[in-house]
């Protein structure tokens, strides 16, 4: 691999190289891993895992004497990901169908997440997720449906590098 630019010192892959990057979104349920990528009934959309939303909870103190307030103790609290998911299928029913186990899948009190990039794997231990579904007349007459799910995650992340 040859590489052409840099920005800071840090050498940049060309852009072919970057495009051969595999990416893969999967989600435990009762012990089995599933894919939300597969590229048959699920594509995860551009828009997935491409911010995370992180919160501290502080708990601060102030003076009379002294102006502001001062952090005593901060911790981090869950992190929001988003996840945006295209749902296909050969007629609407299964369009349907395909949704519903989707749904049931990141309707789970608690699961792991887990996001492949290349050889990077990152894991996290996820709750509950909100959704909304968009089945517009554009998505239906396509046979397919969006599904976008905020998925409140633990702060932490078990990183492997995949061999």
């Amino acid at each position: 691999m040859t590489y052409v630019a840099t920005a800071f010192g840090v050498p940049f892959p060309p852009q072919e190289a970057l495009a051969e990057e595999t990416v893969d979104v999967e989600i435990s349920a009762a012990g089995v891993w599933y894919s939300v990528n597969d590229g048959f009934r699920y594509r995860a959309t551009p828009e997935t895992l491409k911010s995370s939303d992180v919160s501290l909870n502080r708990i601060t103190a102030s003076s009379p004497f002294y102006d502001g307030e001062y952090v005593v103790h901060s911790t981090k609290g869950n992190v929001t990901e988003t996840v945006e998911v295209r749902v296909y299928g050969a007629d609407n029913i299964e369009v349907g169908d395909n949704v519903e186990t989707l749904v049931k899948w990141f309707s789970q009190p608690s699961f792991k997440l887990r996001r492949t990039l290349g050889a990077d794997q990152v894991t996290w231990d996820c709750y509950a997720a909100e959704y909304a579904i968009d089945r517009s007349h554009i998505y239906l007459h396509n046979r397919m449906a969006l599904v976008r799910f905020s998925i409140p995650r633990l702060p932490f992340e078990t990183r492997t590098v995949l061999t």
